[in-house]
């Protein structure tokens, strides 16, 4: 199937969709380098896509940022899942200010499993991650 697409940047977000899927897809397996390998390819294409983030002016700003944190979500369980603690906290804790502090994602779940795989007490983490849900995007300058 040949698909065509009008800019770039939607094409971009196309080909973000499909390797996240394919991440989702090989999380059900339990192959998880196969997970980190989509799941990276995903983030390139869907920061490519919005470049600027949410500071983007076009429409669907807000779903993009509930994707970005649902794929660092994932990036962050496969990295759990091979024992990558300290990556993995790096990816929830930027996972989890891309949507409203009080929504719940998995991202908040895999940044508290890392916490507690470091040694961190679960009290301590679970403020970690709350103190990053806070954050705006002004502080992750490199997500």
């Amino acid at each position: 199937e040949i698909l065509t697409f009008s800019n770039w940047s939607d094409a971009c977000q196309h080909a973000a969709w499909y390797f996240a899927q394919e991440a989702e897809n090989a999380a059900k397996g339990g192959h998880w380098k196969v997970v980190l390998m989509m799941a990276d390819r995903a983030f390139d294409c869907h920061t490519n896509a919005r470049p600027k983030g949410r500071g983007d002016v076009r429409q669907g700003g807000s779903e993009w940022s509930e994707q970005l944190c649902d794929l660092l979500g994932t990036r962050a369980d496969a990295l759990l899942h091979l024992g990558q603690y300290k990556r993995a906290l790096v990816d929830a804790c930027a996972a989890v200010h891309f949507v409203a502090a009080f929504d719940w994602s998995k991202a908040r779940t895999r940044g508290i499993t890392a916490c507690l795989n470091l040694g961190v007490e679960e009290p301590q983490a679970k403020l970690l991650i709350e103190d990053m849900a806070k954050r705006s995007d002004r502080d992750f300058p490199g997500v």
